[in-house]
């Protein structure tokens, strides 16, 4: 997938730009806000198209999808709400998460994305938004997932 790293003004999908308007809002004057900040009722207009992800780390990084956005789930035939990337996806799809994943974990700035997907339901194009989210500031630890998907 092409990634626009911090350049939103390639985000085409209106809700997404209201989207990434929120988490900035949120983070104030800091790099980025922490899950305490965040409000789903603020956001309703996207919710089944939004993933909350836990980042772990310790022997090796791993993901856990903490909420799977119905939209999404219902979509790719597969809702990975409380389980990890790498016990729930087939590799090709978890290969580029993880490697998408980690970016945003090593760089702590949103990600925009777009390119093609294809899912058990149909293939479709899509775009989206990786933002991070930090409890102490400056390590990443959550990520927010948006995905819109055209036709």
């Amino acid at each position: 997938m092409a990634k626009q790293i911090m350049d939103v003004t390639h985000i085409s999908d209106p809700r997404l730009k209201r989207f990434f308007d929120y988490w900035k809002a949120c983070r104030g004057e800091r790099t980025m806000p922490a899950r305490a900040d965040i409000d789903p009722l603020d956001f309703q207009y996207v919710l089944g198209h939004v993933a909350l992800i836990d980042v772990e780390t310790g022997d090796r990084q791993r993901y856990r999808f903490r909420v799977d956005g119905s939209t999404i789930a219902d979509l790719c035939g597969l809702d990975l709400t409380g389980k990890y990337l790498d016990e729930a996806t087939a590799p090709a799809e978890r290969t580029g998460l993880e490697r998408s994943y980690g970016e945003l974990v090593t760089l702590g700035q949103p990600i925009h994305y777009t390119g093609m997907r294809n899912w058990e339901k149909r293939s479709c194009g899509v775009e989206g938004l990786l933002l991070p989210l930090s409890q102490d500031g400056k390590a990443v630890d959550m990520i927010l997932d948006c995905m819109f998907v055209s036709d």
